[in-house]
């Protein structure tokens, strides 16, 4: 929407935004997209593409399962390193995030919305 000229702002329940999860695999469709944003080159840094996908066992690494990915994932990165280039490009197009706030009601008017949010 910023692109198309929209004033953005982004409202975020969660107060800090923490390094939570794991994997994340962006297929070529996505990073697409993504290149669009200016966040593709950055992404293909981060992320590896791997020919296989292997299931481990957490405790000492073991293989369990192996299968060839055939370009379904594109590029598997850490989600939490992914989300952080999101907020940095984010920043730099200075559209803001609004910490903590709960959005409790959306009205749409013909030129506006307005938002009720604690």
């Amino acid at each position: 929407m910023h692109y198309q000229g929209f004033h953005v702002q982004v409202f975020e329940k969660v107060h800090n935004f923490g390094r939570l999860g794991d994997s994340l695999g962006l297929g070529e469709n996505a990073l697409r997209l993504l290149q669009r944003w200016g966040l593709h080159d950055r992404l293909i840094e981060i992320g590896n593409k791997s020919e296989m996908m292997q299931i481990r066992r957490w405790k000492d690494g073991k293989i369990l399962a192996q299968q060839p990915l055939m370009d379904m994932a594109g590029y598997i990165g850490h989600r939490g390193d992914y989300h952080e280039e999101f907020l940095r490009r984010v920043g730099e197009l200075g559209i803001g995030i609004k910490m903590g706030s709960n959005v409790r009601k959306l009205c749409s008017r013909m030129s506006k919305m307005l938002m009720k949010y604690r």
